[in-house]
């Protein structure tokens, strides 16, 4: 027989990243477990002589019994995320890694609506643990989906949970919290201004227990959170965001002049290249 003089440099399908690393099509990964290990053995070695750095292989869910191969050749769980897993390996063995952890926030959205009879919109939960609380109403809230810009996520949360449409404005503040979910993950809150084009409610059932029209001096005068609080102060900023000029006689302390953010969608282009050196001009 003769051998192939390319075998050993044959790799499994991948793209460059631009950061000197591996990302391997997952389309292309073998179903063979077998197969695969040898492909993927001989891929690192090509990689490593090609001085490649992290390598990123995502196994989908009918793959699975490939997860224990690319985990005996090295490679770390990073993230899993519907019906698959990323691994990832760090080549150099001199240099530390540069592979960034999985993602250590997750982002949300909550909506202060207030129609012209300065009435703000509000919720009570079905689940979780403000459902315990008798009489406890909150503006609507929920997560943004990955690829959601933030506008979008509070356009959406508002109608699904409330059927209300609404125009987004800008957004008054954001806070962060830590150890927030299961997973001990970090949590992003940005409150959000938006005017509703529309009255009637209907809830979703799956998540609410009720809704309605509340004035905003009296939601402020609601006991729902202590005084100083990283809610209690999103509460009164959303709230004031739009009383300011309307009169002192909101109950508690004032927060004066809330700013408002206004978002603004810009294209992500590629940096420019420096310009060319003038040549060099004899003396």
């Amino acid at each position: 027989a003769v051998e192939d003089p390319k075998a050993e440099n044959k790799t499994l399908v991948f793209k460059a990243d631009t950061y000197g690393g591996v990302i391997v099509d997952a389309s292309n990964i073998p179903s063979s477990p077998s197969e695969f290990e040898e492909l993927l053995n001989n891929s690192i070695e090509v990689w490593k002589a090609q001085s490649k750095r992290g390598i990123w292989i995502t196994i989908p869910a009918e793959k699975s019994e490939q997860i224990p191969v690319a985990v005996r050749a090295g490679f770390q769980f990073h993230n899993a995320n519907d019906n698959k897993l990323t691994l990832t390996r760090w080549l150099p063995e001199t240099v530390a890694s540069t592979i960034p952890a999985n993602a250590s926030h997750q982002v949300g959205v909550g909506v202060v609506v207030v129609d012209e009879q300065s009435r703000i919109l509000v919720v009570r939960e079905r689940g979780g643990p403000t459902a315990k609380i008798p009489g406890f109403w909150k503006i609507p809230t929920g997560i943004v989906n990955s690829g959601e810009d933030l506008h979008v996520a509070a356009v959406r949360e508002v109608e699904e949970e409330t059927g209300i449409r609404i125009e987004f404005e800008g957004m008054v503040a954001f806070r962060q919290l830590h150890g927030f979910t299961a997973e001990k993950k970090s949590d992003l809150m940005f409150l959000c201004k938006a005017r509703p084009l529309s009255e009637a409610i209907t809830i979703q059932e799956s998540e609410l227990a009720d809704a309605r029209w509340m004035p905003v001096r009296e939601y402020l005068s609601l006991q729902l959170w202590p005084e100083g609080s990283a809610v209690w102060m999103l509460d009164r900023l959303g709230a004031e965001a739009f009383l300011q000029g309307r009169g002192d006689d909101v109950p508690g302390p004032r927060i004066r002049d809330v700013p408002l953010f206004h978002l603004q969608q810009l294209p992500l282009l590629r940096p420019l290249a420096p310009p060319a050196a003038a040549p060099a001009t004899a003396a």
